[in-house]
């Protein structure tokens, strides 16, 4: 029972992983720019992403 739910709970987050890597991907530009303004720690708004 706990296995399988372990199981289950580690698809979810292979998952999460997999959507999270397609984003990035897709805008890196933006992807990187949010991680540099989060890690600095600004209270600036992160600049919206480019269409």
């Amino acid at each position: 029972m706990g296995d399988a739910f372990g199981r289950q709970q580690a698809r979810q987050f292979g998952a999460r992983i997999r959507r999270f890597i397609h984003r990035r991907t897709e805008h890196p530009q933006t992807f990187f720019r949010c991680v540099h303004m989060n890690a600095v720690g600004s209270d600036r708004q992160i600049p919206t992403p480019l269409a």
